[in-house]
């Protein structure tokens, strides 16, 4: 069988074939194989050995071609990467935050806004964070959007940053249509 993958990975193979026969249990290994025509495969080989009293006396294992798989997930790790590069790009304060008010996800505008990385603004509640306050001011945008699952803004001025600033949620849904939090703007 390890004609049928390309010389590259041939030793390593064979190494993991010689684990599984001492009786090791490994999980899907990811090779590149060989079609009759010389083209090349993404394959997961799950292997195991044959036991008769006691010791091994084969190898048995599945082949599964994984091309498509393989291409999906670059696709995926494509797009994800170019929403991340998208969202952090926006100069405006942008967070995600769930139906209690946490904040799930920040771009780097409202990270900057707080002088500190995201990863330090995730998890926190809005309101604690923004106002110092235990409770979300009466005119929370977040509070309105979650009372009626729609758009809200509020214009107020910052005395502490010194500037007016524009804010609005809109709601995000989840699998149900329900609405399980908002995304928060700040201009």
């Amino acid at each position: 069988y390890l004609d049928n993958l390309v010389p590259e990975d041939r030793e390593r193979a064979a190494k993991n074939t010689s684990r599984i026969l001492q009786g090791e249990i490994l999980g899907g290994i990811e090779y590149t194989a060989l079609r009759k025509d010389g083209s090349t495969f993404l394959a997961l080989i799950y292997a195991s050995a044959i036991m008769k009293n006691g010791r091994s006396i084969g190898l048995r294992g599945i082949t599964i071609d994984i091309t498509e798989q393989k291409l999906a997930e670059k696709k995926l790790e494509q797009a994800a990467h170019e929403w991340r590069t998208t969202f952090d790009s926006i100069t405006d304060s942008i967070s995600i935050h769930d139906r209690n008010n946490r904040i799930v996800r920040v771009n780097k505008a409202t990270a900057n806004m707080f002088q500190t990385t995201p990863q330090e603004i995730i998890g926190k509640i809005c309101h604690e964070l923004v106002h110092g306050i235990s409770e979300p001011p009466d005119y929370c945008p977040h509070l309105k959007t979650l009372e009626t699952g729609k758009p809200a803004s509020v214009e107020r001025y910052n005395a502490e940053l010194g500037v007016h600033l524009f804010e609005s949620t809109s709601p995000a849904f989840d699998d149900n249509g329900e609405v399980n939090g908002t995304v928060h703007i700040v201009r």
